[in-house]
């Protein structure tokens, strides 16, 4: 085998190997988990408001929710009802496929604590309405939740 060839072989098995890696990735360990983007479990710490959270040192931003900010009407309400279901509990954060983060460095992703889809339930318990803009954008935009909602 010449020099080429040899060259050429071992692209194409570097070539395989990165597409293994990045394609047979294990699938996340927590059964709530889509995709490909960071799954993980942390407790939560702090409920900023109704949309946002803090689990240990990451904020994230509930995809596709959006609550009343700080002085609109709803807010409290908001803001208690995920405080009800995160504040202090383990939480799944299974982090968007296709949107990483937000403009202010917030993790976009689905939460889940003791087993409910909080981003679902603000939905559905009108604390929030549906970010329909990002709905196209979002790796969760056609999951049953998303379109329940309108997306």
């Amino acid at each position: 085998m010449n020099r080429t060839h040899a060259l050429a072989l071992a692209l194409i098995i570097t070539a395989i190997a990165f597409l293994a890696v990045f394609f047979l990735k294990p699938r996340p360990a927590f059964a709530e988990c889509t995709g490909r983007a960071q799954c993980f479990s942390e407790q939560v710490t702090r409920v900023i408001d109704g949309d946002t959270i803090a689990a240990g040192e990451t904020r994230i931003r509930l995809v596709l929710v959006d609550t009343p900010e700080k002085n609109e009407k709803g807010y409290e309400e908001a803001t208690e009802f995920t405080k009800s279901l995160c504040l202090n509990k383990n939480a799944i954060i299974d982090q968007d496929d296709l949107q990483y983060y937000d403009d202010y460095g917030r993790m976009l992703a689905v939460v889940y604590c003791n087993g409910t889809n909080v981003n679902d339930a603000i939905l559905e318990g009108k604390y929030g309405v549906l970010y329909k803009i990002f709905c196209d954008e979002s790796e969760f935009g056609s999951a049953d939740w998303a379109k329940k909602a309108g997306c």
